[in-house]
């Protein structure tokens, strides 16, 4: 009827999932999409997607940022190898 409904977004997963499929398909080039959803896919969504939108703050993605410190990297799935042994390494 002419009108645009804005839905709230109340989680985490949510809010990437709607992001993605507005933003990235249109604006991402075709490699940069891939990577893209592969990082949200491996490193965010399975740790922090379900967190509630209210609940991040500073100290939440701190403690997010602490957790990748201790996550083993994804392997790639086309050569069966992963570049580091972890996600991040603070300081290299």
């Amino acid at each position: 009827m002419g009108s645009f409904v804005v839905r709230k977004c109340k989680t985490l997963d949510k809010l990437i999932t709607e992001y993605v499929a507005l933003y990235g398909k249109e604006n991402w080039a075709l490699s940069t999409y891939e990577g893209n959803v592969a990082l949200i896919n491996n490193y965010i969504l399975p740790i922090i997607g379900t967190a509630k939108l209210s609940e991040i703050n500073t100290r939440f993605i701190e403690r997010y940022y602490q957790s990748l410190l201790k996550r083993r990297a994804v392997i790639n799935p086309l050569n069966k190898t992963s570049r580091n042994e972890f996600v991040y390494t603070a300081g290299k």
